[in-house]
């Protein structure tokens, strides 16, 4: 059944909903895990199976999002006279077989686990690095000084990106993010985001030419380059490619880090418990994924009316997976809402499922596990230096803001 309720419509937007979406996902999935909001114009879907099941679902739901939506909610009118647009429209992310079948094989080489190993050293020099220019200093901001500098400096090396141009590229990777997952009617958030855009490409367009002509041991002059059975990136397929890779390799592995140290710092039974035995670090990783997902919703097109779970949805229609809420469902989770370091089995969907699984998953998890291996030190005496933390007003993607911490 459509049920259409003023209670639920529109919820999801709310600033408490952004803070603390939990709650709400519970409630919704007990009112009815497959919902349409009809302010959102979209169906939310809030249980594990129903998610699984959309997610791996090609034949009738399509990964060409409502980009329109998308940037509706942050103010455009004529939504396809914007640059970021272009940028969406051509990535990985919102590609259907063939061409995410292309695509994802052209850039499979260069994060294939054998690939990421092989950098997990470097990672581990580049957080010894970070963590010893705090000095003398007993605290700090996780974010700023440690998740996204790292996040930052490996994505930028891998893609080829000079270092004086790293802060450029925070800067472009921030709009991007700001606009995907707004909640709020955001006119100025959409213009950054469309001069990000133009500039992001104007420097692709140069950096690439440069590599075609002298290639580097980057992932800028393999895909430049790259030739598959006979077929290669088109430029627009290459520009966003990038871009979603920069934005994807920096933002959510940093919320990564930032909400994973968070729940270490408000579970201290369950942090003792990984000081003690730190060999079960990449269980704690799992869980850190799946309790406080950077990645909350993903998204698919209806291309036929479908029969689901006693409701319709018709053809066109957008269905909203939570990813999230799929993660705390009772049903799939044994006590979803406590975080339990050494949970195992642990099939949560925080990095996604089927053909779009996430692309970077191994790097995120190489990333994260170096990170709190260097971390734990420092975690027998941390304290949050603020409970006044604020999470940022982005429905898909959940991070802090800051997080201050003494050690």
């Amino acid at each position: 059944m459509n049920i259409s309720s003023s209670n639920w419509d529109g919820q999801l937007l709310q600033a408490e909903v952004t803070a603390n979406p939990y709650p709400y996902y519970h409630q919704l999935r007990n009112h009815s895990p497959i919902y349409y909001d009809g302010i959102l114009q979209m169906w939310l879907v809030t249980e594990y199976d129903l998610a699984v099941a959309i997610l791996g679902d090609r034949e009738r739901f399509s990964s060409h999002r409502d980009i329109e939506f998308i940037l509706r909610r942050a103010g455009a009118t004529q939504t396809s006279e914007h640059p970021v647009c272009r940028q969406l429209v051509h990535s990985l992310t919102y590609s259907d077989p063939p061409d995410h079948t292309r695509l994802r094989k052209l850039i499979n080489k260069a994060f294939a686990p054998k690939v990421m190993q092989r950098i997990r050293p470097h990672i581990g020099e580049i957080v010894d690095q970070l963590l010893a220019a705090l000095g003398s200093r007993r605290e700090m901001d996780i974010l700023a000084d440690l998740a996204y500098p790292l996040t930052q400096i490996v994505i930028c090396e891998l893609l080829g990106v000079e270092p004086d141009m790293r802060d450029r590229f925070k800067g472009w990777a921030d709009d991007f993010v700001a606009v995907l997952g707004t909640t709020q009617d955001a006119p100025e958030v959409l213009r950054r985001a469309d001069r990000s855009s133009v500039e992001l490409y104007d420097y692709f367009r140069k950096i690439v030419a440069k590599r075609r002509l002298n290639p580097e041991a980057d992932l800028i002059s393999g895909l430049a380059l790259a030739q598959e059975a006979g077929d290669s990136l088109t430029e627009d397929e290459l520009f966003a490619t990038c871009a979603v890779l920069l934005t994807g390799g920096y933002e959510t592995t940093a919320n990564l880090i930032g909400n994973g140290t968070l729940a270490l710092l408000r579970h201290p039974e369950q942090r003792q418990q990984l000081l003690r035995n730190p060999e079960s670090l990449p269980l704690a990783i799992e869980e850190l994924l799946r309790y406080d997902s950077p990645a909350q919703w993903g998204q698919r097109r209806a291309k036929c009316d479908v029969q689901l779970a006693g409701v319709t949805i018709k053809a066109g229609e957008t269905v909203l997976i939570g990813r999230a809420a799929a993660n705390r469902d009772p049903a799939q989770f044994l006590d979803p809402d406590q975080l339990d370091l050494r949970r195992d089995p642990n099939p949560h969907i925080a990095f996604g499922y089927g053909i779009h699984f996430c692309i970077g998953a191994e790097l995120a998890r190489i990333e994260a596990t170096v990170t709190f291996e260097r971390l734990l030190p420092y975690l027998e005496t941390m304290t949050l230096s603020t409970e006044s933390l604020q999470w940022r007003p982005n429905m898909h993607v959940r991070g802090l803001t800051a997080l201050p911490v003494t050690f």
